[in-house]
């Protein structure tokens, strides 16, 4: 019941919950009946979420959820931190260490996999990887897209550098501008991402007015040094 809750603090159909959770579709359908007969949610055609009464009711699940993972993280790394988490997936990052201190501690484990900058070489991108090193946990897929390396590098920090080298990556890469939305969508920054799609889209010319963002001459110089046309 919590991780279907973990969506309803917004309208949202069961096609979007479906690919999120490890529950069977009719499963899921079944949870809603029994939250709308109580009166929990209210449906307006096919989507669904909670009553203004009970909004607590999702931050409730998103808080006992988010312990779970960083209970699961901390077995393996004593200061890892949950950026992100979903019902059966999270982003942490493995505060004061480095790829080179930390190993495969937690990529030698079931369901983690490296994200964020390292894999950008994954996409043709071999970027200088500084920082603390960030790691995905799925129960429901075994690789991590380039859409979610996008989205994970971003809720791991939307400083200067993170968004020139997503924007790089954006517009030289194989991204699938659908999919990026979606990510940003399951991932709550859809603002963000939206901004990173019509500043790349436009080369530069719809540049937020934030102080972090990267002018497109910087964009393109970092595309240059790494052998990359955008």
């Amino acid at each position: 019941m919590l991780r279907v809750c973990w969506f309803l603090d917004r309208p949202t159909a069961v096609s979007e919950i479906v690919p999120h959770v490890t529950l069977k579709r009719r499963r899921i359908y079944q949870l809603l009946e029994t939250l709308l007969s109580r009166g929990f949610i209210t449906k307006h055609e096919d989507r669904y979420t909670l009553t203004d009464e009970l909004t607590g009711l999702a931050e409730f699940a998103q808080t006992v959820i988010r312990y779970e993972h960083q209970q699961r993280a901390r077995s393996l790394l004593a200061a890892a931190t949950v950026v992100w988490s979903g019902p059966n997936e999270a982003l942490i990052t493995a505060q004061g260490e480095s790829l080179d201190t930390i190993g495969n501690r937690f990529e030698s484990q079931e369901n983690w996999s490296l994200t964020g900058i390292p894999r950008f070489r994954d996409f043709g991108l071999d970027l200088f990887a500084a920082g603390a090193p960030h790691y995905f946990y799925s129960e429901l897929r075994d690789e991590v897209t380039v859409e979610d390396v996008i989205v994970h590098t971003l809720l791991a920090e939307a400083d200067t550098r993170n968004l020139s080298y997503c924007a790089v990556l954006v517009a030289a890469g194989d991204v699938s501008r659908d999919e990026l939305r979606h990510s940003a969508w399951y991932y709550r920054i859809e603002d963000m991402v939206e901004k990173l799609i019509r500043f790349v889209e436009t080369n530069g010319k719809s540049r937020p007015d934030e102080a972090q963002y990267p002018k497109w001459e910087d964009v393109t110089s970092l595309a240059s040094q790494y052998g990359v046309t955008v």
